[in-house]
């Protein structure tokens, strides 16, 4: 039980990671 909620907390940290870092791409986008 334990290593499935670390997985997933690991798994929803990294959707995180990804979403901002498509964020700030963005940004730059349409700053150019």
């Amino acid at each position: 039980k334990d290593s499935k909620k670390q997985a997933a907390k690991k798994a929803k940290e990294a959707a995180e990671e990804t979403s901002e870092a498509a964020l700030k791409a963005k940004r730059k986008a349409t700053e150019l």
